[in-house]
């Protein structure tokens, strides 16, 4: 090789080599120094005892926090635990529940992204909080019950609703969830005076109960039956009962049963009825719908046939329903001239046998030597039924 080409060859490397580092430096781009936003104490934390296992906090939010956490530490400020990591950012209250009663305990919060914690605050569970606390209850009649209300308490599971008649003891008839305070009782004996209370409870074996309400009475609604005669039949079809001429039993019965059941209701006793539907159940049906219900007495009213000598003839089986069916035979003479034929006791009649309650068969007459009685007078007759079970009942009459 000769001289000259080795020196070329030199002074290339030479270059190259120099040339390097100014290629490599133009060519790397440092990262940006990462900008910590600063996120100071946590401010305003707050603990009350809201129970006897049950204490909340809360604090103020704190800009640039990304979450919080809870420490914790029982009896004294030594030995603070982490018990909450709160990841929203907007989150600012925590419920710490399943405690101890009657403890003390200390918290402090720090954000997530800070070593600074809050001011150590403290709070002690107390059972007795929740033991004296108490639902106020208010009672009011609607329809055929009472409804039983009352106002929320804090940190209840549900509530019980007790109910005692005079004299009596009280008894759990209801027991509902924490989102309820309203109670429909229509199970209550019909026309007694009825007290009512109700308490809270935590848990769902082993109970805790807060004090009772006060208690609030109240007379429950007066209840009957009133049945009209005949109408349909136990497979469904019409059955007119007797007959004579162009009439009918329960043609005849049904505007009596609507005129007994309008003065009833005016003078504020509940009535359940078939004649409201045009006399649309028969007897079998009648009797399991009143059974239904708690009520003060069963009545079906009904004529005799034709052969039967004229006069009222109310059929009873027991001593009650004879004390029931002398006041309704009064009620109706009082109001319409119409002779009687007495009472009857029979035992072999279905709608005295099977209702659950005092009971009658009310035989208004002959629907021959009667009918025109039925037929002009069926508002004074229903007056005159309405009486007699309003002065049964021991009701005011409002007619």
């Amino acid at each position: 090789m000769r001289r000259g080409s080795v020196l070329t060859i030199v002074v290339f490397l030479c270059f190259s080599l120099a040339a390097m580092p100014i290629f490599a430096a133009t060519g790397t781009t440092k990262p940006a120094p990462t900008v910590v936003k600063k996120v100071g104490k946590v401010k305003k934390v707050r603990v009350a005892a809201k129970s006897y296992n049950y204490i909340k906090l809360s604090w103020k939010l704190k800009k640039n926090a990304t979450g919080y956490q809870v420490y914790r530490s029982a009896g004294n400020q030594n030995g603070f635990k982490l018990v909450k990591t709160i990841t929203k950012r907007n989150k600012h209250t925590w419920k710490n529940k399943k405690l101890k009663d009657n403890a003390v305990y200390y918290y402090k919060v720090k954000a997530i992204n800070s070593a600074k914690f809050s001011a150590v605050v403290s709070a002690r569970t107390d059972k007795a909080t929740f033991e004296e606390s108490k639902p106020t209850v208010n009672v009011s009649t609607y329809r055929d019950g009472t409804i039983i209300s009352w106002s929320r308490l804090k940190d209840v599971d549900g509530y019980r609703v007790y109910r005692a008649y005079e004299n009596g003891k009280y008894t759990s008839i209801k027991q509902v969830k924490a989102n309820t305070t309203t109670y429909f009782d229509n199970t209550a004996a019909s026309g007694r005076k009825c007290y009512y209370k109700v308490r809270g409870y935590k848990g769902l074996i082993f109970k805790d109960f807060t004090a009772y309400s006060t208690r609030e009475s109240i007379t429950t609604i007066p209840r009957v039956f009133l049945a009209c005669g005949h109408g349909t039949d136990i497979v469904g079809h019409w059955d007119s009962g007797c007959t004579y001429k162009n009439m009918s039993e329960a043609g005849l019965m049904l505007p009596i049963t609507k005129s007994f059941v309008n003065y009833m209701r005016k003078s504020g006793v509940y009535v359940y009825t078939d004649a409201d539907a045009n006399n649309n159940k028969n007897m079998i049906a009648c009797v399991r719908e009143a059974n239904k219900h708690k009520i003060s007495a069963y009545i079906s009213v009904h004529c005799d046939y034709k052969k039967a000598p004229t006069g009222t003839l109310p059929l009873y089986k027991t001593a009650k329903d004879k004390v029931l069916a002398t006041k309704l035979n009064e009620g109706v003479r009082s109001q319409v001239s119409i002779a009687t034929r007495g009472l009857s006791k029979r035992s072999d009649l279905y709608e005295l046998n099977m209702p659950k309650t005092t009971a009658c068969i009310f035989e208004t007459g002959s629907i021959k030597h009667d009918n025109l009685i039925f037929r002009q007078k069926y508002n004074l007759y229903g007056r005159g039924l309405a009486m007699g079970l309003c002065n049964y009942l021991g009701v005011p009459f409002a007619g």
